[in-house]
């Protein structure tokens, strides 16, 4: 009998497509891209997945990735059990990532779950899962309150939500299927509190500003008593000194990855 977590009910995911950030239109940056663009984005995705697989059982791990990826790297990465998928439309920027991540990831999904991760957020410590994560539908780091930042349509502030390590039931990623999920939160900023702010990021999409959508569809959104536990991203009163299942961006505090 193996002594792997058995996370069989979920896939394992990451999409990642290199893109020219010479090549964006203006309008299609958003706040911090121009940061965020990697040269070695491949090696380290994949770098990520290998390491969330450790000491994991999964239904499947896909990697979703542009043609050419796959064509260089698909039948190595196949021999690990890593399934490489052409991403179903070009992904050129975030605004491209955002909206693959809301409308058309349930399409590389045949389990109850997907978790997913990228180049700078995976497992980083396997015993720290717990069953009670699946009773909900989407869980993220907790985000720090901010008097203008995750605040929904209505008012109220949201703790939880970091897509960039994150699970996700197959019931909320198929929502956009069945109703109306708006994606330019920016240019509608009279309903949508931006404050300004220039980012379509699918997290704050789905869990800050098109919230109450998912909520009637009955999907439930975990409390940052339960995502702590979970993942970590900003330093909080809440979770120092917890080291959680995984991380996005930030390490908790004692942590290093070794290259």
């Amino acid at each position: 009998m193996s002594s792997n977590l058995n996370l069989k009910n979920t896939t394992l995911l990451s999409l990642y497509a290199p893109w020219d950030k010479s090549k964006i239109i203006s309008d299609d940056f958003q706040d911090g891209e121009r940061d965020k663009i990697v040269n070695d984005g491949v090696d380290k995705t994949i770098k990520a997945l290998y390491t969330s697989m450790n000491g994991i059982d999964y239904g499947n791990i896909k990697f979703v990735t542009s043609k050419k990826v796959i064509k260089e790297r698909g039948k190595e990465l196949l021999k690990d059990g890593i399934i490489c998928e052409e991403s179903i439309i070009p992904i050129s920027n975030m605004k491209d990532y955002a909206k693959y991540m809301i409308y058309h990831m349930h399409e590389h999904v045949e389990t109850d779950f997907v978790l997913t991760i990228q180049y700078d957020g995976f497992v980083i410590n396997p015993s720290a899962w717990r069953d009670d994560f699946f009773d909900y539908d989407y869980i993220g780091a907790p985000w720090p309150w901010r008097e203008n930042s995750y605040v929904t349509p209505f008012g109220e502030h949201i703790a939880v939500g970091n897509g960039g390590f994150s699970l996700r039931s197959k019931k909320l990623i198929e929502v956009p299927t069945k109703v109306d999920v708006p994606f330019d939160v920016v240019a509608k900023n009279q309903f949508y509190k931006m404050f300004g702010a220039i980012n379509w990021n699918e997290d704050g999409n789905i869990c800050v500003h098109n919230r109450h959508i998912f909520l009637e569809q009955g999907c439930k959104f975990a409390p940052i008593e339960v995502a702590k536990y979970f993942s970590h991203e900003t330093p909080l009163d809440i979770n120092y000194g917890i080291i959680p299942f995984g991380y996005h961006e930030n390490l908790p505090t004692g942590i290093e990855i070794i290259e």
